[in-house]
């Protein structure tokens, strides 16, 4: 029996070549093993921008992104002028105006995510609505969106201009829920719908920075549980400070739980006064990231859009997603950890 085995052995070893003669005695000879060697991937290269792509623009996607804040698209009241108001032919105005500079509205995820998608030499703008006020959303009787208010703007400017699509950020007072709760609901779905964003705003709109910190995570928390109850899919991960004032302790605006529910925001922002850097920028706060208010006067938005027409620090798109393209003297002023799997480019 040992024999047949032996003999079976070597026929096998024979069969695989790991047999040599060595006189008339047979020896086995191991077959040399090496490691196998694992080669790392290349890192997949941006391709160079071409020719015909600087014809259209200069992409510089470390530049600056305008955050406009607008709350009442209402005339102010007769004799009281009030900074918070823009009215319905000011808001259509602005809009033709933005087009017109190759302005292309975005989301706040899209922003933060660094995933802008607008065409080559488009320059992003995100529209932001604090308050949940009427003159924002409101329905006719007959169930249509009124024509005057800001969604029925942005919805009738969409239209005409296919390329301006409907997407904005709106701060929700879930309480208050434009006027009309009985409709919070199906506004609030309806905006999602759009491709719009809902965004936290606190339960009261009191400032945050007097309150205890337990008081602080109550209007968060308590915020996002009563919208998500109206929206479940909304994904109310971004603050609008109310009045623009930060709480005492600034790591509660990101983080915290109330009453068994918790939250958490990408980014906190301010009630004005200039464009916000990319958000890969070394420079970027996502604590305090600052809007443009959509009003007349120093630091408001004609102002702003004045001052950022044929700007070299406009953020214009290369018009890929997927990859970051900035002036090579613009590279150490960006975090590269921080471009969210996004191709580096410079040039």
């Amino acid at each position: 029996m040992k024999n047949h085995r032996a003999i079976a052995v070597v026929a096998a070893l024979a069969a695989l070549g790991l047999l040599v003669v060595v006189g008339c005695h047979r020896k086995a000879v191991v077959a040399p093993t090496t490691a196998p060697v694992r080669l790392r991937p290349a890192k997949p290269e941006a391709p160079p921008l071409t020719s015909d792509q600087l014809k259209v623009a200069r992409p510089n996607e470390a530049g600056w992104v305008p955050i406009l804040l607008y709350q009442n698209i209402a005339a102010p009241p007769a004799g009281k002028p009030n900074s918070s108001y823009r009215t319905p032919d000011q808001f259509r105005k602005d809009l033709e105006r933005l087009y017109k500079e190759n302005y292309r509205p975005i989301t706040m995820s899209e922003f933060l995510d660094n995933r802008i998608g607008i065409a080559l030499g488009m320059k992003p703008v995100i529209l932001t609505f604090d308050d949940s006020l009427p003159s924002q959303f409101q329905y006719l009787p007959d169930g249509k969106i009124d024509p005057n208010c800001a969604v029925g703007i942005l919805q009738a400017f969409s239209q005409a201009h296919s390329d301006f699509p409907v997407k904005a950020v709106f701060y929700v007072l879930p309480d208050r829920a434009f006027g009309e709760p009985d409709e919070a609901d199906r506004k609030l779905q309806a905006l999602l719908d759009m491709g719009c964003e809902l965004g936290n705003h606190t339960v009261t709109r009191h400032s945050l920075h007097g309150l205890s910190d337990q008081r602080v995570q109550y209007e968060l928390a308590t915020a996002v549980a009563k919208i998500k109850a109206l929206a479940a899919k909304a994904k109310v991960n971004t603050l609008a400070l109310p009045l623009g004032r930060s709480a005492q302790h600034p790591a509660l605006e990101k983080d915290g739980v109330a009453n068994g529910v918790r939250y958490h925001n990408r980014i906190a922002l301010l009630i004005g006064y200039k464009p916000a850097s990319a958000p890969y920028a070394k420079s970027f706060n996502a604590l305090r990231v600052p809007r443009i208010l959509a009003v007349e006067g120093t630091s408001g938005i004609t102002f702003w859009l004045d001052s950022l027409r044929d700007n070299h620090r406009n953020f214009i798109s290369d018009g890929d997603a997927m990859i970051t393209t900035i002036p090579k003297n613009l590279v150490d002023k960006i975090d590269k950890s921080k471009l969210n799997g996004a191709l580096l480019r410079p040039y």
